[in-house]
């Protein structure tokens, strides 16, 4: 991602590069919800981690890099959902960043600090049930507390939230399926340097190939 700018540089304020969200139940996408709930009183706990190189630069009028604001970033995700109903369930992201170096773009001085980012509580209401009728459909909204740090650009600093739409396709041969996510996310807007970032819209698209019953590619 390239950010352009004119000089000299202004101050930056919050900004959340963390835009990765695991779901938090044990769906097989991944980062792609299923339409699928656990059902009434199971739970899953897990968690991912993810790592990027350079997820956010500064870059000249000419698209040139002139420095990263971010070289490293290593986020471990905590992931936990309970069923209440068999068609409602609740779930909880805890993301820790033991690494994450930063660049600052006016000393140049690189630094690595542990942080955490922003808690992310959601909701799941499974509106038509994929194995009752082969498609499925959910509502997945979800709201993000700012237990992280925008100065460092591992958090909002102020609370946000949205919601995603789930649709799922039906099982073929018990082998292939996939779902696709859309949504919007509402955030204070706030300026990278010279760049307004305001509100997210949401999407993603996952396929899931059943090789064996102890084998998966996604």
């Amino acid at each position: 991602m390239a950010w352009l700018f004119p000089t000299p540089l202004p101050a930056r304020t919050s900004f959340n590069s963390e835009l990765l969200a695991p779901t938090t139940d044990n769906g097989p996408y991944l980062h792609t919800y299923s339409t699928r709930t656990l059902g009434q009183y199971k739970f899953s706990i897990g968690g991912t981690f993810d790592i990027a190189h350079r997820p956010i630069e500064l870059a000249g009028a000419t698209g040139g890099r002139l420095t990263g604001l971010i070289e490293d970033l290593f986020v471990i995700h905590v992931l936990g959902s309970f069923g209440i109903l068999d068609w409602f369930q609740i779930g909880l992201d805890l993301p820790v960043v033991p690494v994450d170096r930063v660049i600052d773009a006016t000393t140049g001085a690189d630094r690595i600090r542990f942080r955490m980012g922003d808690i992310r509580f959601d909701m799941k209401f499974r509106i038509l049930d994929p194995d009752r009728y082969g498609w499925g459909i959910a509502a997945i909204p979800f709201a993000n507390i700012p237990s992280g740090n925008g100065n460092n650009l591992v958090g909002n600093n102020s609370f946000a939230g949205g919601v995603k739409l789930a649709f799922e396709t039906p099982d073929l041969a018990n082998r292939v399926r996939a779902a696709i996510n859309v949504g919007y996310q509402i955030r204070k807007s706030t300026t990278l340097f010279t760049t307004e970032v305001d509100d997210f819209f949401l999407y993603s698209f996952a396929v899931n190939f059943r090789v064996t019953d102890y084998f998966e590619i996604i």
